[in-house]
């Protein structure tokens, strides 16, 4: 009768003998596929001149009036002639934009005057005038200025096809960045691997400004057309790649 609970305690205890212990237990193998990869980060720069093709020449045209009507009839007549003179230079009229058009009060600021009042209006009108010819920059602000414009207040100058010079200057610094990134793993004794990240800095077109002060543009109303000296632009681009380290 005693023979069920002694066979019963015996497989309890075969059953409890089989679970290991603590001291038994055994860690998982790391995955090596599970690790992140080795990797060297590099940046590079790369920059080309190029001789610009195009211009674009911002002028205006100020005028005084005792009244509003008066300052923005006289500026718009004064307008009329120097986009008259532009046109008889053969500038297509797709390549004259109005710019700004501004009529402000102008004031007695006298000390002995309590409250300052207004003496009259300023008009002004701005256009910006595309030259696909830099040889007639010259000639189309002397036109202007002969016209009436009495204000030049800028000179910028651009490529046609900046895109492309962006595009060779992003290759230099694509390769730039490759040969660091080999020299980096050599001295670390690995190989480079593939690129595993690429980004750029995006493509900025280059437009470098040269002003003319109000006073110097009235100057050139009783000269000839003034010297125009494109220089250069440079147009860079700069790259950050990611490459594994090892194939």
């Amino acid at each position: 009768m005693n023979r069920l609970p002694v066979a019963f305690a015996a497989l309890t205890l075969a059953a409890c003998g089989s679970v290991p212990g603590p001291a038994a237990a055994q860690e998982p193998a790391p995955d090596r596929a599970l690790e992140p990869p080795r990797q060297v980060h590099v940046n590079a720069q790369a920059s080309v001149r190029r001789a610009p093709d195009r211009a674009v020449v911002q002028l205006a045209v100020e005028s005084l009036g005792e009244t509003a009507r008066a300052a923005t009839t006289a500026n718009a007549a004064a307008m009329e002639r120097v986009l008259d003179a532009l046109r008889r230079l053969d500038i297509p009229a797709e390549r004259i934009q109005t710019l700004r058009i501004e009529l402000q009060p102008r004031y007695d600021r006298r000390r002995d005057v309590a409250q300052p009042e207004i003496v009259g209006y300023q008009a002004l009108n701005q256009v910006v005038v595309r030259v696909h010819d830099l040889d007639r920059v010259g000639p189309v602000v002397d036109a202007a200025v002969s016209a009436g414009a009495n204000r030049v207040t800028g000179i910028s100058f651009e490529l046609a096809d900046a895109q492309a010079a962006y595009h060779e200057a992003l290759e230099m610094a694509v390769a730039r960045a490759r040969e660091e990134a080999t020299v980096v793993a050599a001295a670390l004794g690995e190989t480079l691997g593939p690129p595993l990240q690429v980004s750029t800095s995006g493509f900025n077109a280059p437009r470098p400004m040269m002003r003319a002060a109000p006073a110097m543009a009235m100057d050139m109303a009783e000269s000839a057309a003034p010297p125009v000296e494109p220089g250069e632009l440079e147009i860079q681009a700069s790259v950050s790649i990611t490459y594994r380290l090892g194939s």
